[in-house]
């Protein structure tokens, strides 16, 4: 699979790549799930200064990374037990780009790698979006052509927009804590045939309403949530004020007097605010909390593997 996926970077361009490696940052004890050649590898160990784990399917691939990384592992991520491959070892982040797209069960592999994050450790993935302007446009004309390439890529088992993926990491104990986009105009991309019947002023309704219209792919940055509960109530005070945010647009319309409605809203945000901070510092506290256990399970799990070893050593006698 990796070696239909070769390319170069240039940490200059405004690339996908490019982005990933950026928020990986420097100094970093690295796993990176489909390494590929070792392209993005390459950089981080010679540029930032990272340690680098991979992770391949393809043998080739694997071979060639494997004179880059500290350690190249072969295999499926979806069949990999991570507490024997990984045993005791604790990454600061873990690299998902292009990868989860095509996973059977992407939910699940999520929710088993949380145990290989440091205390602070987080996830850098990058996402397709399917509700890309080309992929609606060929829709519209009944067609959802697979390609060798791109965001219908023929090996592509799971598809995204931005709802989904969020409710993909949230589903699985993450939250997304920074979303970037990559931007392909619809003339640069796979879909630049499309036909020139489309009506122009459709095209421009779709883009209005559809705010990733030209959103190629997602880049997050995603960290362990340790309590759901408290996440989805921010992010319902979040709604709260970007509802007030649209209110007070109308009132701007409407030239009334804003200094009360202002006020209310300044408030609001306010709240907020010293939520997300609270929140913030309860994370803190249940993430070390988290951390201290999963040293104690493995710990147990290592002892139990020894006591294992030593009964069988004793029933052959």
């Amino acid at each position: 699979m990796s070696i239909k996926y070769g390319y170069n970077i240039d940490l200059s361009a405004d690339t996908t790549a490019s982005k990933v490696i950026k928020l990986v940052g420097k100094n970093k004890k690295v796993l990176e799930f489909g390494c590929s050649y070792g392209y993005m590898s390459e950089i981080l160990i010679n540029e930032f200064n990272c340690q680098v784990v991979g992770v391949e399917i393809d043998e080739e691939a694997a071979i060639k990374a494997n004179q880059i990384c500290q350690k190249v592992i072969v295999g499926d991520v979806e069949q990999l037990v991570f507490d024997e491959v990984f045993d005791n070892q604790y990454f600061d982040v873990i690299i998902f780009a292009d990868v989860l797209e095509h996973l059977k069960d992407p939910w699940s592999v999520l929710k088993d790698v949380s145990k290989l994050l440091t205390q602070d450790g987080f996830i850098i993935a990058s996402l397709p979006n399917v509700a890309y302007g080309g992929v609606i446009i060929d829709l519209l004309q009944g067609k959802f052509n697979y390609r060798s390439l791109g965001i219908l890529d023929n090996t592509h088992l799971r598809f995204f927009t931005r709802n989904s993926m969020i409710e993909l990491f949230e589903s699985s104990g993450y939250y997304i804590s920074e979303i970037h986009r990559t931007i392909v105009p619809l003339q640069n991309s796979e879909f630049h045939n499309f036909d020139a019947k489309i009506n122009k002023e459709l095209l421009q309704f779709i883009s209005e309403y559809n705010t990733d219209f030209e959103t190629y792919q997602f880049v997050v940055k995603v960290n362990k949530m340790s309590d759901i509960n408290t996440l989805k109530e921010l992010r319902k005070n979040y709604k709260k004020v970007l509802s007030e945010i649209d209110k007070l647009s109308s009132v701007l319309l409407e030239n009334k007097d804003l200094k009360s409605y202002v006020e209310k809203l300044e408030y609001d945000i306010s709240q907020v605010n010293e939520y997300a901070h609270q929140l913030q510092q309860e994370f803190k506290q249940l993430q070390e909390y988290s951390y201290k256990l999963e040293l104690d399970i493995k710990q147990v799990n290592q002892y139990a593997r020894h006591l294992e070893n030593d009964i069988q050593k004793y029933q052959k006698k």
